[in-house]
């Protein structure tokens, strides 16, 4: 990957609808158990309301509230690539529960900014990835680019003319762009949104040529016809979207990646208390009606019996996202 340098400014692309807690798909769940606390459980969340690890945190929220039958809030914490609610989360206080889902920020983060204010090592502990999320490469439905090789040929023609946005400096969605760069070999004019229904807004006006973007977020419009889906990541094609090839069917040098919703937690968190939570995470992750929710969103899961399994696939996957944005050379001044 080539080596570029990305300033904080964040561009607004302008209203969109939010995803409430009532509107979230129905999910039987357990009837009400002993709280973990007597205090409310707060999930913090990076990104703006309405975007994928938004909705992940709010499922979840909506699951463990009637499961555990206590209040648990979820609060928006958007800025600095996920800093802040990182570094929020990191110091909150051990009697209140204070969880955080994230995407793959968490891992890069510390890589790509000079100072992220955490480490993930010495400042958090894993509870549970909550999904696999594919990523979704869209233009506009009336836009002249019908694949990944048309855009290709293009940025080729036109150096640093293709314009294209994700959700947040260190995102999937911006690895993914940076990985279409490095395949295709050229030049574009990245642009980094405050999260999903930002970007969603700047695809659809016409603000940007292209988004990279999660499929959840991105599937109602696509599937109206709002939104047109070129290649999607990941390994398969993506079961929401069977007629669109992957982009490494059409750029053999594009790494399969993909993207998560991962819930993390404070080191000081008390170790009976994060067991606890692991396992009622792992009761609503493990039920058909949750496996059901995540094939309808173009996503899937798979959970970990454990807290111990749970570091173990964090660490293997930290691994492979640092190394990943090391190799991009990005970093955020």
């Amino acid at each position: 990957m080539s080596n570029s340098t990305y300033s904080r400014r964040t561009v607004l692309g302008g209203a969109c609808a939010l995803i409430a807690a009532a509107s979230l798909p129905g999910i039987a769940f357990a009837q009400a158990g002993k709280p973990i606390s007597d205090q409310p459980i707060r999930i913090m969340v990076p990104f703006s309301a309405g975007g994928t690890v938004d909705l992940a945190a709010r499922v979840m929220a909506a699951a463990l509230q009637k499961n555990l039958g206590q209040s648990v809030i979820v609060e928006n914490k958007p800025g600095a690539g996920g800093n802040i609610a990182a570094v929020y989360t990191a110091h909150a206080s051990p009697d209140t529960p204070t969880l955080m889902v994230t995407s793959v920020n968490y891992f890069v983060n510390p890589i790509i900014f000079k100072d992220a204010g955490y480490d993930i090592q010495k400042d958090f502990v894993p509870i549970a990835q909550l999904t696999t999320m594919p990523y979704v490469f869209i233009v506009p439905a009336n836009s002249k680019f019908n694949t990944l090789n048309d855009l290709a040929a293009y940025a080729k023609a036109n150096p640093g003319k293709l314009s294209w946005g994700f959700g947040g400096i260190g995102s999937p969605g911006h690895f993914f762009g940076i990985e279409f760069e490095q395949a295709a070999k050229v030049k574009t004019n990245p642009i980094a949104y405050r999260g999903g229904p930002d970007v969603l807004t700047a695809v659809v006006s016409g603000q940007v040529d292209m988004v990279v973007m999660s499929a959840d977020t991105s599937l109602p419009m696509l599937r109206d016809g709002k939104l047109k889906a070129i290649a999607t990541t990941g390994a398969q094609r993506n079961e929401a979207l069977p007629n669109v090839p992957t982009a490494t069917e059409e750029m053999p040098a594009y790494s399969p990646l993909t993207g998560y919703a991962l819930m993390v937690a404070p080191k000081t968190m008390p170790q009976a208390m994060l067991v606890r939570l692991h396992d009622e995470v792992t009761k609503v992750l493990n039920t058909q009606a949750y496996h059901d929710y995540l094939k309808r969103a173009g996503a899937s899961v798979q959970s970990t019996a454990t807290l111990q399994e749970s570091q173990a696939f964090f660490d293997a996957e930290g691994t492979r996202w640092q190394s990943i944005a090391k190799a991009s050379g990005l970093k955020v001044e």
